[in-house]
This record gives C-alpha cells, structure tokens and sequence, in this order.
C-alpha cells in the first residue's frame, strides 16, 4: 500500500504542510533508480526520496541525507534556487505534483515499472529522470481517469464481463484501492478472492459494493499509518485497519514518514536473510595451503576463497574427518564475505576455537 492512491494522497498532504515555501537547494541521484530533492528552509533542509525501483516505488521525507563524494550525478538544474508553492496528489491517479514559482513544476509518477519523474513546463516534458529518449519534448497527458462502479448493478456488470479470479478483477474495477485494501474489501463479505469472477451473484455484488463503500469511508475519514507484523516480518503497510490481518499484531505512527522508513527498513533487512539463504554459484579461487591443519582425532581443516557470479569472495573454512570410505566433510562455514569476518580463530591450549568476530 506504499503507492496506494490513498497513501500518496495522505503523503502529498503532509509534505505541503512541511515543505510548501522552501527553496529547492539540490537534485541529485546516488543509487539506481532513486531521486534525491533537497528542500531548505531558513532553519533547516529536509530530503524528498523517491524510488523508482520496478520492484519498490516509494515517496518519503529524510531529516537527514549524507550525498556521497562519489556517483553522484546532479538533475533538474533548472529547477535550483526555485521555491516549492504547492504539493498536491493528481485527481485521479499515482501522481505527485511538485508546484514550484517557475514555469517547471516535477511530476511523480509512481506507476510500477514505468515509475519517472518529469521535469513538466506549459504542459511539455523538458526533462525526464530515467528514459529520457522516450519523454522529453512530448507532451504531457493524462492517463485515463480510473474510475470504480457507482452502484451494485455496475460492479456486477464489470465482474460478469470479467475472466480469472475475483480478487484480480476487483483490483482492475477498484484500481485507487491496491492489494491490501481489495483482500480487506472481499474478507468483509466473507466470500472466497479465488472465487470465478463471472460467477459473482446478485446479492455477492451487494455485498461487495458495500465493503467497497467501507473501505472508501476509511481511507477518507480515518488515516492513519501503520504496520503490520508477523514476529518479526513486516507483512504490510496500510493506512487503514486491516480485519483480514488482526491475528496479526500492529503498529501504528504518528508520521507517516516514519512509518513508511520502518516499513522499508524491515523490508531490507528480511530481504537479506532470504539472499542469505539462496544458494550460491561458486568458483575456487584459491587453497589457502599455509591453513592447511589436521585438528586431530581424524579431524582436518581447509581454508578457501571462493568467487560468486556477482564477484564477491567468500572465504569459506571445511572441516573434514577421515572415514572408512575416505576423507568427508563435516561443516562448510563462511567465514568472511567481502573481507568482513563473521567470526574469529583463537588458540586455546593448543586447539583452535570459533569467536565471535
């Protein structure tokens, strides 16, 4: 719900309350797919983030934002020195717009894959921050208004005219509500989201139509972020209660931008636990024969450096023990990644013992 039409609408609010009236000191980037803008006021500066990653799209604020020395590439220099006069979600879609006290204003779009942000003056694109062959000197237009049902009648008409599952199709018939708040719409009806969409009855549509009303109310009336957790895992983002996630337990913020930072944080930190556990392609790079040691008791030990397909060197240890049919091994560890050492070798009476780093 990072990118939901609501979120976008509660964030545009919030950073026109905080930003309107500063002057754009910097636009720059430092990471693939990430835009940096710098807005200072007469006290202090504060960061707009905006990712553009296919996987991710997000919008936050930063108190605090180290540029690095090194690849990073300044943008939008017509915009510098410019006065922020107002920030605003589009009508109808994912857009945040970037009003300035020049002829230019920035156009977030946060569409998924097609993510951008536009340098727009008298309605023609001057500048684009990724893909500019395909957008600068076009002009600039709007996509078709999304628009959801106005009655029962209408949602069963659109779900009758409808292929594949139920879930999909309300997420195309509700596009302004997103994953979580379309779960949360079909948990209220207590009706299956794998249901055949064609199938949907009367008195299902109803049913439907009214959850949606629901949701709507709540997205209008009662914002507030928060998250979700499972254990440890963040599960989601929304800014409405979730029913379909009260087993769940939740945390809610008084910043939607710390909410949002916690969010991603959690996010980064569990997306590192899964690449620990994916198997790695590794070449043998080097033996280190000066390690070489039998532990004693049958029991060896190997010290080797190790190549993944990305670069990166693993210093792995193999612990052997001699058997019957030959020399085994027993524990393979990693021992550095990258020249970081997660753990230590120290000689107690003689035997060598694991520490921690």
């Amino acid at each position: 719900m990072l990118t939901n039409y609501y979120t976008l609408r509660l964030i545009a609010h919030d950073l026109h309350r905080r930003l309107a009236g500063s002057v754009l000191a910097d636009m720059f980037t430092q990471h693939k797919d990430e835009l940096v803008v710098a807005c200072a006021s007469e006290t202090t500066e504060q960061y707009i983030i905006i990712s553009c990653d296919p996987a991710r799209n997000y919008l936050v604020l930063r108190e605090e934002f180290p540029r690095a020395k090194k690849n990073s590439v300044d943008l939008f220099s017509e915009l510098r020195g410019a006065r922020l006069q107002d920030i605003q979600v589009h009508p109808t879609d994912r857009q945040v717009i970037l009003r300035t006290d020049t002829d230019y204003k920035l156009i977030i779009q946060l569409f998924g894959p097609k993510a951008n942000v536009l340098l727009v003056s008298d309605a023609e694109v001057r500048d684009a921050f990724l893909r500019r062959k395909d957008y600068v000197g076009q002009q600039l237009k709007d996509r078709k208004a999304p628009t959801s049902p106005k009655s029962p009648n209408e949602l069963l008409a659109f779900l009758s005219a409808s292929k594949g599952e139920l879930h999909a199709a309300l997420k195309r018939c509700f596009p302004q509500f997103g994953t979580e708040a379309v779960r949360e719409m079909v948990y209220l009806t207590t009706l299956d989201p794998a249901a055949a969409a064609p199938g949907i009855t009367e008195e299902e549509a109803e049913k439907l139509f009214e959850a949606g009303r629901t949701i709507a109310r709540l997205f209008d009336e009662q914002p507030a972020p928060r998250i979700y957790f499972d254990g440890g895992k963040a599960a989601a983002f929304s800014i409405i209660p979730l029913k379909h996630l009260g087993r769940l337990r939740c945390e809610e913020y008084d910043s939607i931008h710390t909410a949002i930072r916690t969010f991603l944080g959690a996010a980064r930190k569990e997306k590192g636990f899964e690449d620990e556990k994916k198997p790695l392609m590794l070449q043998l790079d080097k033996v280190h024969k000066e390690r070489l040691a039998s532990l004693g008791g049958g029991v060896y030990f190997a010290c080797t450096d190790m190549k993944s397909s990305d670069g990166a060197v693993y210093d792995l240890d193999f612990f052997m023990r001699r058997t019957e049919g030959g020399i085994e091994t027993t524990e393979v560890a990693v021992h550095k990644k990258a020249g970081k050492a997660r753990y230590g070798w120290k000689e107690e009476n003689g035997i060598w013992k694991k520490v921690k780093s």
